[in-house]
């Protein structure tokens, strides 16, 4: 069972660096970015390499995920950085101009430390999410906050919000509630697979509120003791 969870989870993580490069390397072949721009797309579509080669390692890497352990490559990197760059790759890859991200950065600046590819994929899952709750047109509101050496990443959208009845298995796997079961394609593994990558990092993911008005999930993440 839980080789046929880490395939599944696998191919689900896949598909987004795929369709990623793959746009990226369109609009540099199609003359639409040039010079410095085309430059940093070529960044950008490097990056979802590496994430790739790292889901691939994943398959090698069965034994841990057996016991819900996730490899990690840690590095130390400002919070107000951390989602400033996640923000600008996932942008990057949206068309809508009818969708805005708002974020509120720490007034003092802290250290966590993370693994770079782990923490793209959970606010991909996160944003993505946030994007299919709100049919694509709204404000996407990021809030950093820095509690008790804790940082709290409040990711807040306008979506039509999640109902009573599926919010307590919305992080069990394979769990679509109604509305995503006939609206959004997909396994229902982004969620659990980001609150195992959260866990991993020593943080956590829960899903604070939601109803008509829309939800807000935390990401936490330990400061940095160093």
């Amino acid at each position: 069972q839980t080789r046929t969870e880490l395939l599944a989870g696998v191919t689900h993580e896949l598909k987004t660096p795929v369709t990623s490069i793959s746009g990226l390397l369109q609009a540099i072949k199609a003359g639409i970015v040039t010079g410095d721009e085309a430059d940093e797309f070529l960044n950008m579509a490097l990056v979802e390499t590496t994430k790739m080669k790292t889901l691939v390692g994943d398959l090698l890497a069965f034994n841990s995920y057996a016991v819900d352990a996730i490899p990690l490559k840690l590095t130390s990197i400002s919070v107000n950085e951390l989602v400033k760059v996640n923000v600008q790759q996932w942008t990057a890859m949206q068309e809508n101009e009818q969708l805005k991200i708002n974020i509120h950065y720490l007034n003092l600046d802290a250290i966590v430390d993370i693994d770079v590819v782990r923490i793209q994929q959970i606010f991909t899952n996160l944003l993505n999410n946030a994007k299919q709750a709100m049919l694509n047109e709204g404000n996407i509101t990021i809030n950093i906050k820095n509690e008790n050496n804790l940082i709290s990443i409040y990711f807040i959208d306008q979506g039509s919000g999640i109902s009573i009845e599926d919010q307590p298995y919305i992080f069990e796997r394979f769990y679509r509630g109604e509305n995503k079961k006939f609206s959004t394609r997909g396994l229902g593994l982004g969620l659990p697979l980001s609150k195992m990558m959260a866990k991993s990092l020593g943080g956590d993911l829960v899903l604070q509120k939601s109803d008509e008005t829309g939800s807000t999930f935390i990401l936490s993440l330990p400061e940095s003791k160093k």
